[in-house]
């Protein structure tokens, strides 16, 4: 009997065998998908409701999302117990039975194609059949082209040729479809167990003896090594054994690394592996694998491996570390939940899991059950995303889910101040109202009016409330009922009577705003204008007439007139000499003064030309501004030097210079003591003597001055005279 063991127990002289493994995921479409798949929902459109996904794919993975984001996967779990959907019927060479049925493949119809490895022939069973039809071998054992010597893998590529591995005669053979022999396409192979076909009809090969996966391009003679190649061994760019292979739509290249319990992942043009099941050496546990031989990788990157010495298979997600077991797993036996050392495994787009069941000369079907039902727990668009085995991935309709809600109401009214017997209209205006919402109005507690969002009454009394009770059918309601705002209702009075006040005398210039008052609606004054103010500049009489809503009017009138003002309270000019002050002052008194110098005394002194100005304020409150023009004419052209002066820093005659009462440039100005000494001497007009002779104070005395001027347009001039120093 033949052993697809792997070389653990080669040491017994038995022989290890491969796992079929399926072609490219672009393939693998081909062959699962007779359908196109799709999927739709349904549900409520409130938090809280339960969606339901419905899909011509029954068993494939559901992904549940809202807004875009994932909120839920539901993965088909497969049965604990599996069906004989081919062999079963013992060990034997007739049409409905197999002897040790090795590595499946699935077609689009759902057929399967068997390596029947110890009847040397490949058995297409078609789905729902009861025996097999010979395809290719079956001509015994042996290394003509029409028969085989351990077929232990085949595969289909998308014109229908058929692949397989003839283990002992070291090749790859391909039937076409209806052929009577095989076309040696690889040859010269280390013991080939496993292949899989890509989309550029690639050949992969899994070559035991030599540890290594070897890469054939179509009609190449040579192949290139994409997997160990380093000898036997248990190091990261090495194989021992290596099965069962897969391709994922990357180019991973999947390898079951047999002797080392593993599962090795390579990447396109990588030196070594990643170990991404088992590793934990020989054993039964959840981390361990014991000579793993077939192997398939979910479009979702789920890892389904056969766990030839447990007796199960176990399915290991993307970065696990520990496996599930999905089928067997119950020791060695033929039972619906057993199985009898598991070779190859295969699966369909709905998730059904197909495995080749080797001592029990069958292949086994565990179905697949998904829960494609959500209950949605937040707001947001939902939709759901249906992946197939293959990796074919669908999105579903959206259905957008909203938050319980609460109705509610507003009402406004087309006025709340009306006049009696004013008819009013009222407007509700809701939230959540549903496609068919009933308004119940209300006015002080008792109902009124029609079904409607709009209610008339004109039989409104002062203090009247008015209310609308809104009863919703909309969807996703925490209650069905909102009560409105209240209108309270007013009854419009006549407004105060009309005062302008008594008639009033201001000021020229002043402005006085009159006020109708308020209460009123429109207002006419004596100029035609409409506010209910009037702004008064001119002396005369003004009239308001004033109307309310209602058509009550009053009126009223008042006289302004003006006081006099203050003017013509300064002189036209002001005479002034140089070196002399003048005063100004006005020929009234008043309450306030305020100069063009900034004083605010009534009167100033002034010894500069130009034109002065001062604004006064009145008994009334009256404002008035007038000017006078100060200028040099008339004056005596003299000079002047004070007979006495006082330096003692108290700011008044602290410093001796000469005054010129009139335009004049200065030439010289000394002063010599009573010796005859020079202690003073300057050419600048505003220079003076402190009395002091080189920083030194000089004692109270007389002085003898000398002056040398010029006014302008005549000679140069000289005079002196004496002064007195008073300490």
């Amino acid at each position: 009997m033949s052993v697809p063991v792997g070389s653990l127990f080669m040491r017994l002289n038995l022989v290890l065998f491969i796992s079929i493994v399926s072609q490219t995921y672009s393939q693998l479409t081909l062959a699962q998908c007779p359908i196109t798949p799709a999927i739709t929902i349904s549900g409520d459109t409130c938090v809280g409701s339960i969606l339901t996904a419905v899909s011509n794919v029954q068993g494939a993975t559901v992904i549940w999302k809202k807004d875009g984001t994932t909120v839920a996967t539901q993965v088909a779990s497969i049965t604990a117990g599996g069906i004989t959907v081919a062999g079963g019927n013992g060990a034997g060479f007739n049409a409905n039975q197999l002897n040790n049925p090795n590595r499946i493949y699935l077609d689009a119809s759902g057929t399967l194609y068997i390596p029947d490895m110890s009847n040397s022939r490949i058995q297409k069973w078609p789905l729902g059949a009861t025996s097999g039809i010979t395809v290719a071998g079956g001509n015994g054992v042996g290394s003509a082209a029409n028969q085989f010597n351990r077929p232990t893998s085949v595969a289909l590529d998308s014109d229908g040729n058929i692949y397989v591995s003839d283990q002992t005669n070291g090749r790859i053979q391909k039937w076409t479809p209806g052929a009577t022999t095989g076309i040696t396409v690889v040859q010269g192979l280390s013991y080939p167990t496993g292949i899989f076909i890509d989309a550029q009809n690639n050949i992969y090969v899994s070559e035991q003896f030599a540890s290594m996966v070897t890469k054939w391009a179509p009609g190449a003679s040579t192949g290139t090594i994409v997997a160990g190649g380093n000898g036997y061994g248990s190091a990261a760019n090495q194989l021992s054994t290596p099965t069962g292979i897969f391709l994922d739509p990357a180019g991973n290249v999947y390898i079951c690394d047999t002797d080392n319990n593993r599962i090795q992942k390579w990447a396109p043009g990588a030196t070594s592996g990643t170990t991404v099941a088992g590793g934990n050496g020989f054993g039964s546990g959840a981390n361990q694998l014991a000579n793993p031989l077939g192997i398939y990788v979910h479009g979702s990157g789920d890892i389904y491996i056969s766990d030839f010495n447990n007796y199960r298979v176990q399915k290991w997600t993307p970065g696990a570390t520990s496996g599930n077991t999905v089928a067997g797993g119950n020791g060695p036996g033929s039972g619906a939940n057993q199985l009898n050392q598991p070779a190859g495994i295969y699966m369909d787009a709905a998730c059904n899991l197909f495995v080749s069941d080797f001592y029990n000369h069958r292949v086994q079907k565990f179905s697949a059950n998904a829960t494609n039902t959500y209950t949605t727990l937040s707001p947001g668009v939902y939709t759901a995303t249906l992946v197939t085995s293959s990796g074919v991935a669908v999105s579903s309709n959206s259905i957008t889910v909203v938050a319980p809600r609460t109705p509610a109401i507003t009402i406004q009214a087309s006025a709340t101040i009306i006049c009696e017997g004013d008819a009013v209209t009222f407007t509700a205006m809701a939230t959540y109202p549903g496609p068919s919402p009933l308004f119940q109005w209300k006015k002080n507690g008792v109902n009124v009016g029609s079904n409607s969002n709009i209610y008339i009454d004109n039989n409104i009394v002062d203090g009247d409330i008015i209310t609308c009770l809104l009863t919703s059918n909309a969807v996703c309601l925490m209650t069905i009922q909102a009560q409105s705002n209240p209108i309270v209702m007013e009854i419009q009075t006549a407004p105060a009577p009309v005062n302008l006040g008594p008639d009033i005398v201001i000021c020229p210039g002043e402005q006085l705003v009159l006020t109708a008052g308020a209460g009123y609606s429109s207002y006419l004054w004596q100029d035609g204008s409409g506010n209910s103010s009037f702004v008064v500049v001119d002396k005369g009489t003004y009239h308001v007439k004033a109307q309310d809503a209602c058509g009550n009017s009053d009126s009223d009138t008042i006289l302004v007139r003006h006081h006099q003002k203050p003017e013509n309270f300064l002189p036209d000019s002001a005479k002034l000499c140089p070196g002399a002050t003048v005063e100004l002052k006005p020929s009234t008194s008043y309450r306030n003064y305020l100069w063009s110098t900034t004083d605010t005394t009534e009167s100033i002194e002034i010894s500069l030309e130009g034109t002065y100005w001062l604004q006064v304020v009145d008994q009334n409150n009256c404002r008035g501004i007038d000017t006078v023009l100060a200028r040099k004419e008339g004056c005596i052209k003299k000079l002047y030097v004070p007979s006495g002066f006082t330096p003692n820093n108290d700011g008044r005659n602290d410093l001796l210079k000469p005054i010129f009462f009139d335009e004049a440039d200065l030439i010289r100005f000394d002063i010599y003591n009573r010796w005859g000494q020079l202690i003073f001497h300057s050419t600048e007009i505003d220079k003076g003597w402190d009395g002091r002779l080189k920083g030194i104070v000089q004692s109270s005395g007389t002085f003898v001055w000398v002056c040398t001027f010029q006014f302008k347009g005549e000679p140069v001039k000289t005079e002196k005279g004496v002064v007195t120093l008073i300490r």
